[in-house]
């Protein structure tokens, strides 16, 4: 496996729409334009992808960019169904904390929908607490200070 950086635009609209089912709610029922959305994130955030023999196991796209508060901020973040308990979303998301620690964040955040129990727990598992919560989209917002 490896992890490398997303080519394009067209890969990350093409990542969200070929994913948009492993989500808890649709990212094509939440969000308006997904090529829009897609090239924001091409041109704002990192974007990491893991791959294994040509087939996409898992991605992670994050927000590193904020200088003055120095947070980081998780996008989206999933893993293939298949590749769920196999250490790769942990592998994904300690490459992010490396990454963001060379940058001098002092904090990575995220949102979770409440009902994702088995998403919680993980960040749980990794240092991450829920420290707000956002009631008109049924979501947690979570932190780990590193």
């Amino acid at each position: 496996m490896v992890i490398r950086e997303v080519a394009s635009e067209f890969e990350i609209e093409r990542l969200l729409k070929t994913f948009d089912t492993n989500f808890t709610k649709s990212l094509e029922k939440r969000i308006p334009n997904l090529t829009d959305y897609a090239t924001k994130l091409f041109n704002n955030s990192v974007n990491k992808v893991a791959v294994s023999e040509n087939t996409v196991l898992g991605f992670i796209f994050f927000y590193c960019n904020d200088i003055v508060s120095r947070k980081a901020f998780i996008s989206q973040f999933c893993i293939a169904d298949k590749c769920r308990r196999t250490g790769i979303g942990t592998f994904l998301l300690e490459n992010v904390i490396d990454y963001c620690r060379k940058e001098k964040m002092s904090s990575i955040e995220l949102e979770v929908n409440k009902t994702n129990h088995v998403a919680r727990c993980f960040y749980e598992k990794h240092g991450f607490a829920v420290w707000q919560e956002i009631p008109t989209y049924d979501s947690l917002l979570m932190k780990k200070n590193i």
